[in-house]
């Protein structure tokens, strides 16, 4: 007697593990729980620990799992997200994002754009149980508004699965992306700020003086091609000219003007307005004192 209830115990014991066994497979199948892209901000923890999709070694399948996604990103704007498995044949794929700053910090929000992937809070982004039916994902990443302390890298962790209903027989890969933003490019730069070298020229009566502008960004870098315009105050127009009235900043950054003294006694204000730049940091002023000798 003692022998039958030992074996209906194990029995009963070893039907409870295939039971949490088939949870767990069930509940990746609907999308794994959120810290398991591989990346630092998850300690670089994936699926691919014991107990879990245990069964081969991280990255040791034949198929190309990879992310998709542009170079750059424009702060405040969405940007489209491809992940996707190639070279496959297995009947079930999943997987999971994370997006994180230079500083390995969560940045930015993912969003869905159909029913085959899903977020909670938008750190993680990851397949629903309609998406484990496919091998490719699109998604949505927004930018935040400001520029993040670049590059920001995109983690992705990847399940090929056998589907067989366990968490056995998985392979599981990882893969990152990277982009920055568009005024860290080289060769491109968003304008935030204008300067004048100095605050207070002095002219005499029908002379002329070039007065160079610098437009920078937040870097420190040359922003190109952003139009300058010059403005007199009304008390300056009687007493100086400014040739050209715009232009737009060279290589350098820099717009150059031109201005002449009439033959009037007194003091003319200039204000140089950047184009894209609002508020203070868009404008600079210069003050002309203008004497006949």
């Amino acid at each position: 007697m003692k022998g039958l209830f030992t074996f209906a115990a194990s029995v009963v014991f070893s039907l409870s593990m295939m039971s949490v066994g088939m949870n767990v497979a069930h509940a990746f199948l609907k999308g794994p729980e959120d810290g398991h892209t591989g990346s630092p901000a998850d300690n670089f923890a994936t699926c691919a620990t014991a107990g879990c999709h245990d069964s081969f070694a991280l990255n040791s399948g034949s198929a190309v799992f990879s992310i998709s996604a542009p170079d750059t990103y424009t702060p405040g704007e969405e940007v489209s997200i491809t992940v996707s498995f190639s070279d496959s044949s297995s009947a079930k794929h999943g997987f999971q994002l994370s997006a994180l700053d230079a500083k390995n910090e969560h940045v930015g929000l993912f969003n869905n754009v159909d029913n085959k992937t899903q977020t909670g809070e938008g750190d993680y982004i990851s397949h629903t149980e309609r998406g484990t039916d496919g091998s490719s994902w699109t998604v949505v990443w927004m930018a935040p508004s400001s520029p993040a302390d670049d590059p920001v890298t995109i983690y992705g962790a990847g399940n090929e699965a056998n589907g067989n209903g366990t968490n056995k027989g998985d392979y599981i890969y990882t893969t990152t992306a990277s982009m920055v933003a568009e005024d860290a490019v080289p060769g491109s730069c968003a304008a935030k700020s204008i300067e004048v070298p100095n605050s207070k020229i002095k002219l005499l009566f029908g002379e002329s003086d070039e007065v160079t502008v610098t437009v920078t960004g937040a870097n420190g870098c040359a922003a190109e091609g952003v139009k300058v315009t010059a403005s007199l105050s009304k008390a300056g127009n009687k007493r100086v000219e400014i040739s050209p009235e715009s232009v737009e900043t060279n290589e350098n950054g820099e717009a150059r003007f031109t201005i002449t003294a009439k033959e009037k006694n007194g003091n003319a204000k200039v204000t140089f307005k950047a184009d894209g730049i609002k508020g203070k940091k868009g404008k600079a002023k210069l003050v002309v004192k203008v004497r006949k000798k």
